[in-house]
């Protein structure tokens, strides 16, 4: 799928109308093959701000439907989408469209991961039955459980091998670390009058170099979900 038909089937007219829940929701869950260079064109011209929302609704979303006791895969998806929406608050501030390309890959090998490269194991517990199911169709599979009366053991230890490359996930922190700067520095700079004697600095020139990327991601060390 190039570029035209990309927009074609999301139904928009240009990037700028990009705005929604079921924007996002279509282009993850295509079945269709997208180029990559379709998506970075894509994304080069969406709001930053409102792409980081949407994406902060569908993995929240997403997350609420993993099956309850599939802790690791929940806390899998929660990262992915975390580095997601870190990079998308980087767009703004995109250098030669280095970020958005990032952006592109990074969405582009979820998708893929989610819909189609993965093997969950799906055991009916009624039946002994198993069937091996992408990660999306495993899901799927237990939001129709209160529905057709089936129950399921999940094995999604063969997905869990995705990886989150340290680049990706400290530069996804840091854009978000600087995107949450801008706003508060928008916030201070309206209050100026207020606060004469108050120094507010903030770097406008601030780059991603190499040496503060090699720090690595840190987060939470301990997840906790009620079951």
């Amino acid at each position: 799928m190039n570029y035209k038909e990309l927009l074609e089937y999301l139904d928009l007219d240009t990037p700028l109308d990009f705005q929604y829940f079921e924007n996002l929701a279509d282009i993850i869950e295509c079945e269709d093959e997208i180029e990559d260079e379709a998506l970075e064109k894509l994304f080069a011209g969406v709001d930053s701000e409102i792409l980081a929302e949407v994406l902060e609704n569908y993995f929240t979303e997403l997350t609420d439907k993993v099956p309850q006791k599939s802790v690791d895969i929940y806390t899998l998806i929660e990262n992915i989408g975390r580095a997601l929406k870190g990079l998308a608050k980087s767009l703004d501030d995109d250098i030669e469209g280095a970020n958005v390309s990032l952006f592109a890959e990074e969405l582009s090998r979820f998708r893929k991961w989610y819909m189609f490269d993965t093997e969950v194991t799906c055991r009916n517990i009624k039946t002994g039955n198993e069937e091996i199911v992408p990660v999306a169709e495993a899901i799927s599979l237990y939001r129709l459980e209160s529905l057709d009366g089936d129950e399921y053991d999940y094995d999604f230890e063969s997905a869990l091998e995705y990886e989150l490359e340290e680049f990706v996930m400290s530069f996804a922190t840091l854009a978000a670390a600087e995107y949450d700067e801008s706003d508060d520095y928008e916030h201070d700079h309206d209050h100026e009058h207020e606060h004469e004697h108050h120094e507010h600095w903030h770097d406008h020139d601030h780059k991603f170099e190499a040496s503060i990327l090699d720090d690595g991601f840190v987060y939470d060390d301990e997840f906790e979900r009620d079951l």
